[in-house]
C-alpha cells in the first residue's frame, strides 16, 4: 500500500500576520497527534527554520525556488517526505509576493502550485467582522487556479467574535474557516533589525509552546485541517548528477557554529557529508584553535553583534591569519571579512 502523504502550505496576508507564530504551533500540535511532521519555510530564510527546527526537533528545510530549479527543489522536498507524514510550510511575505511583480515567480502561491499543496490562508481578525471577507475574496480571486483550501483567523479574543468572521467568510467565499489562534504573549517571538531573533539566541521556553499547542487543539478543526491537505502524489523530481560517495574521502572541513556564524542550508551540509568530506564544527567565539582540516567554512549570521568576543579571543584570529597565509581552502559566508579582517570594500 503506497504511503500517505499530508502537506499544505501556510500563507499569510503579508509580513508579521503571524505565520511564523502559527506554524510552530501547528508543528507542535501535529506532533502531538503523533504525527511525524517535515517543516518547511518558502524561500531562503535561515531565522524561522531555526525556530522551526527548535521547536519541534526536526531539521527544517528551505525551498527557494530562486535558487533551484523545479525537478531539484521537488526532489528535495521529497527526500525529506519519506520520513514524514506531514509537510508543514511555511510561507513567504504575503500569499503572492515573490520576485518583482509576477506572482508566478518566487512566490508562495508558485510554490504551491508546483508542489500540489493546499494553501491555507491566515488573516488579521483584529478590529474587523465581515470586512475580512473581502479581504479573504480578494486573495481567492486573485488566482482562480490556486488551491486556496480554508482560512484560519489569528488574533481572535472571543469566540463570539470567530463565530461572526466565519459566518461572513463561509458565506460570501465559500471557504472553509478551520478555527483561530487567540492572542497569546508567551509565545510572542523576539524581533530586530533583520527579523526574528535567532532561536539559538533565546531562551526557548517549551511548556510556553506545550500550552500554546493545547489551546490551538480547542481552537483548530484539526481533523478538517488534515483531510484538506492530503496528497494525491508527490511531486515529480530529478536530482542532477551529484559526487560520488568518495569523492571527498580525506577532506575535514571545519565548520563554524556559535551564536555569531550559525547560518547554512542543511542541504549543502548533507551534499558534503555524502560526497565524504569529514565535517566538525567548532566555534570562533569560544575555541581556542581552529581543528585540523583543509577547508574553513564561515557561514552568515550576526558576528557585528559578538565583534568585541571575536576580537578578545586571539589565540582564534592567529590561527585564521596562519590559514590565510598559508592559502588554506575556504568556503565563506557574508560576514569573513570581519573575521579575518581583510577590507569588504563595503
Amino acid at each position: 500500500m503506497a504511503a500517505r502523504h499530508h502537506a499544505f502550505i501556510l500563507a499569510g496576508t503579508g509580513s508579521g500576520c503571524g505565520k511564523t507564530t502559527v506554524t510552530l504551533g501547528l508543528l507542535r500540535l501535529l506532533q502531538k497527534r503523533a504525527l511525524r511532521v517535515q517543516p518547511f519555510k518558502v524561500g531562503p530564510d535561515y531565522l524561522d527554520t531555526g525556530w522551526h527546527t527548535a521547536i519541534c526537533g526536526v531539521v527544517s528545510r528551505n525551498l527557494d525556488s530562486f535558487m533551484l530549479p523545479p525537478p531539484v527543489l521537488n526532489a528535495l522536498f521529497c527526500e525529506q517526505m519519506r520520513q514524514a507524514d506531514i509537510a508543514v510550510i511555511e510561507g513567504v511575505m504575503g500569499l503572492y509576493d515573490g520576485y518583482g511583480v509576477d506572482p508566478n515567480y518566487c512566490s508562495t502561491a508558485a510554490m504551491a502550485k508546483q508542489l500540489g499543496c493546499p494553501v491555507i490562508l491566515l488573516v488579521d481578525g483584529k478590529a474587523v467582522s465581515t470586512s475580512l471577507a473581502a479581504t479573504v475574496m480578494g486573495f481567492q480571486r486573485f488566482d482562480p487556479t490556486l488551491n486556496l483550501a480554508g482560512v484560519i483567523v489569528n488574533r481572535v479574543t472571543s469566540d463570539a467574535h470567530y463565530q461572526l468572521l466565519k459566518n461572513a467568510i463561509e458565506h460570501y467565499c465559500s471557504l472553509p474557516v478551520l478555527g483561530y489562534v487567540p492572542p497569546c504573549d508567551d509565545v510572542a517571538l523576539p524581533e530586530r533589525h533583520l527579523g526574528l531573533i535567532t532561536a539559538r539566541e533565546s531562551l526557548v521556553n517549551q511548556q510556553s509552546w506545550h500550552d500554546f499547542a493545547a489551546t490551538l487543539e480547542q481552537t483548530v478543526d484539526v481533523d478538517a485541517l488534515l483531510s484538506l491537505s492530503l496528497l494525491s502524489a508527490l511531486p515529480a523530481g530529478m536530482w542532477p548528477e551529484r559526487p560520488g560517495k568518495t569523492a571527498g574521502a580525506g577532506l575535514t572541513l571545519a565548520l563554524a557554529d556559535d551564536e555569531a556564524f550559525n547560518f547554512y542550508y542543511p542541504d549543502n551540509i548533507d551534499l558534503l557529508e555524502r560526497a565524504g568530506v569529514n565535517i566538525v564544527r567548532f566555534s570562533p567565539l569560544h575555541d581556542r584553535v581552529l581543528p585540523d582540516c583543509q577547508m574553513i567554512w564561515l557561514g552568515g549570521g550576526y558576528p557585528e553583534l559578538y565583534a568585541a568576543d571575536l576580537a578578545a579571543n586571539t589565540m582564534m584570529l592567529k590561527h585564521f591569519a596562519s590559514c590565510a597565509s598559508a592559502r588554506r581552502g575556504d568556503l565563506c559566508g557574508v560576514w569573513r571579512s570581519d573575521v579575518s579582517g581583510e577590507h569588504s570594500g563595503g
